[in-house]
């Protein structure tokens, strides 16, 4: 993010534009002043001279050019409308912020790691999302250079297009990192809120050995001790679904640097990522399994029983055990980070979004095989004149789709197949990689967390994951996947 008070940058103006649009001026700016011929600027030569621009590592472009004074301020467009890189003598720059200007005053669009867009507003107290097609009135445009050596999936030219590859984030409101935070503008140290772009184009899968690993989360809940939270002993049981899933993501994470980083700037506070996060950065053991239980009760049958009090106070035992599907408790843990999110433009009601924790694939009958996986999940990014959900409402609807990090896939109504045949990579409105399957195993669920050349099982009852290959019959609940690069 940058302050907007301290551009000490290149400002480049942008002529000839009568109804300025931010992205009609920097796909001009390609061309300016390049290769031209002009009038030497000294008064006593007569000759004629070509010149050369010379751009620094930051690229200030005014995009506020006005037909005349009557003029308040220039067109107005959408985030999403800017060009995320530019190409100046054969430099490539990358988009970092936008100014605003409205109502004689300035605001700061950040495109924080070219992924998502963060309002910065002094006048506010804490730092707020917003979505891609949020419309501004652009005052500038602020570039810096690439590295293009930490850039390594570039691999040759890029010009400027209108079309924008970014990641859609779940964006409430408020982003409750920030709670606990004033404003950019009273932060000596930013590094503490900056992100390193690189990783955000690098998908880094560090060597894993083959050898059995040893299971660190507790296992079974039956096999583990009881933990004392406010006054209440708390035993999880039967909890395999959560630990399941649990050990995907976290090995995930370990496999992904990519995932481990968007995981980490989730634009919404989730629990169960703060565990995984946990487990991640090694935390003691103690502290892990009571995160893990206070993650439990969202989405637990609870039953209570009461034992003999002490003297001081009424001690009670409360058992935990998990109910439903893998899909019911990945959407528990996951509703505020769900799969997809849906914006709907109802010509009558207005804007509105939903949530889409699980993917429903279109299997046509109870025997069909994942292969068909791909298929089976279709796939929109707009759409036009659907029917308003909201009941009672007539209204017709434009509804743009937008995929997160992670998809979880519902297939509890396929048959039995091999690990082998489940598709590795699926493609929705960006290219994901197979973390891992969710797999019923007897009265209990069990992990196949995807290690490269492998799979390792991680099963409650096991103090260890072992490793197996990919012709293993199992009957698939779900299947979990990440963003790739």
């Amino acid at each position: 993010m940058f302050p907007i008070k301290t551009f000490g940058i290149t400002s480049l103006y942008v002529p000839q534009l009568w109804e300025p649009n931010g992205f009609e001026a920097l796909k001009d700016l390609q061309a300016f002043n390049e290769h031209k011929r002009y009038s030497c600027i000294n008064s006593s030569c007569e000759m004629q001279c070509s010149v050369n621009t010379v751009y620094s590592n930051q690229v200030f472009v005014e995009l506020n050019v006005r037909p005349d004074l009557s003029y308040k301020s220039g067109k107005r467009c959408r985030l999403k409308e800017f060009p995320t890189t530019l190409e100046l003598n054969a430099t490539i720059y990358r988009l970092a912020g936008v100014i605003h200007y409205e109502s004689e005053h300035f605001t700061a669009y950040c495109f924080r790691g070219m992924v998502r867009w963060e309002l910065h507003d002094d006048q506010q107290s804490k730092i707020k999302f917003c979505h891609s097609t949020t419309r501004v009135t652009p005052e500038a445009a602020v570039y810096v250079q690439l590295n293009e050596e930490n850039y390594s999936t570039f691999t040759g030219p890029i010009k400027a297009d209108s079309s924008q590859k970014e990641f859609h984030y779940v964006t409430p409101d408020e982003d409750p990192d920030t709670n606990s935070r004033d404003n950019w503008r009273n932060k000596e140290n930013s590094s503490l809120y900056c992100i390193d772009t690189k990783n955000f184009y690098t998908d880094v899968f560090k060597e894993k050995k083959c050898d059995d690993r040893e299971v660190k989360l507790h296992q079974n809940g039956d096999s583990q001790s009881a933990i004392a939270i406010k006054g209440d002993v708390i035993h999880v049981r039967k909890n395999s679904c959560l630990d399941s899933i649990i050990h995907v993501l976290w090995y995930a994470t370990e496999c992904n640097t990519n995932y481990l980083t968007l995981m980490r700037y989730a634009t919404t506070e989730n629990d169960t990522l703060k565990l995984i996060a946990q487990l991640v950065d090694n935390e003691n053991l103690q502290s892990t399994n009571e995160h893990r239980v206070l993650v439990s009760p969202s989405f637990v049958e609870t039953q209570i029983y009461h034992i003999s009090p002490s003297i001081d106070s009424e001690i009670s035992t409360i058992d935990l055990t998990t109910s439903g599907t893998s899909a019911k408790v990945w959407k528990a843990c996951f509703d505020s980070v769900p799969s997809e999110q849906k914006l709907y433009n109802c010509n009558i009601c207005g804007e509105y979004v939903e949530n889409i924790a699980v993917l429903c694939p279109n299997f046509f009958n109870r025997s069909q095989k994942c292969i068909d996986l791909q298929k089976a999940l279709h796939f929109y990014k707009y759409l036009k004149k659907v029917r308003c959900i909201k009941e009672s409402c007539p209204g017709k609807c434009v509804v743009t789709t937008s995929s997160n990090f992670h998809l979880f896939i519902d297939i509890s109504q396929s048959s039995m197949c091999l690990i082998d045949e489940i598709s590795t990579v699926i493609c929705r409105e960006f290219n994901y990689r197979l973390a891992g399957i969710i797999s019923r195993l007897g009265d209990r669920y069990v992990a196949y967390c995807s290690a490269l050349q492998n799979w390792l099982l991680y099963d409650g009852y096991h103090k260890v994951n072992k490793t197996i290959v990919g012709c293993e019959q199992i009957r698939p609940s779900g299947l979990i996947y990440v963003l790739q690069d």
